[in-house]
């Protein structure tokens, strides 16, 4: 049987037990709201009226300055030295002393229709531009000379910058057959020790190692087995040592010889 907790419409007419009244007081009623557009006129007026009072002139109405400063005069300080006498005098004077050692400027003065006169000596043959359009005009200066390579193009140099580790194991793969393409990888992963030209370098190495991979594909085409596989493969990439052994090198001696900047780790 529905009871009044399924909703207001299955409420009993009487209240049941179980409800209380609230102990708080009852609210107050509301102030009344206060009608601000009351006694306004409802239309506006057809015509102005004069008012009743007659009000003052507009010129009356000007305040009373006291008389400006001439801007043909020289501005005057307070006082000659900012730190003379105490800080309230200072704050507090009423005298107004000329600034020291503060004298006129001499001379016409300049105004602006009157060609400018510039204060730098006229160029000589020293410091002087050639001509427009001239091969010298476009040209470096007679002083300019390109700058001197920071390191010595030297082979021993050209291994350093190519990162000796890379080199050993560049030379190592060119040696041991089986071990040629792990070590061209490797060499690969060392590229970052490069000094010079380094996208270049790594250009190169994924040619080779490319070229040794690809090379596996004609024994599974002529049926030789795994043997035949690891055997050719190999055999490529100990070639592949010793050409990326030759092209590290060279780049790097020839970038020295450039007298380029090395990359940035």
């Amino acid at each position: 049987m529905a009871s009044w907790t399924d909703g207001p419409e299955y409420a009993p007419a009487q209240r049941p037990d179980a409800f209380a009244a609230p102990a708080t007081t009852p609210l107050d009623d509301a102030a009344p709201q206060v009608d601000l557009s009351a006694g306004a006129p409802s239309f506006a007026p057809a015509s102005f009226e004069e008012p009743r009072d007659r009000v003052p002139a507009l010129a009356s109405l000007v305040p009373i300055l006291d008389p400006g400063r001439d801007p043909h005069q020289p501005f005057v300080a307070t006082s000659a030295v900012i730190t003379a006498g105490s800080a309230w005098g200072s704050a507090h004077s009423a005298a107004t002393v000329a600034a020291p050692n503060w004298q006129p400027g001499g001379g016409p003065a300049w105004s602006a229709n009157q060609p400018y006169l510039s204060a730098y000596p006229p160029p000589s043959a020293s410091n002087q531009f050639p001509a427009p359009g001239t091969p010298q005009w476009f040209g470096p200066g007679a002083e300019w000379a390109p700058p001197a390579a920071p390191v010595p193009a030297t082979l021993t140099n050209a291994a350093k910058a190519a990162s000796i580790g890379m080199l050993i194991v560049l030379a190592v793969g060119g040696i041991v057959t089986l071990l040629a393409p792990f070590l061209l990888a490797v060499g690969w992963a060392l590229t970052s020790q490069v000094r010079y030209r380094r996208k270049q370098v790594r250009t190169a190495f994924a040619i080779a190692l490319g070229v040794a991979l690809t090379s596996g594909v004609l024994p599974i085409l002529g049926d030789r087995g795994i043997d035949g596989v690891f055997e050719t493969v190999g055999l490529v990439a100990l070639l592949g040592c010793w050409v990326m052994l030759v092209t590290v090198t060279f780049l790097q001696y020839t970038a020295l010889a450039a007298g380029e900047r090395p990359e940035p780790n």
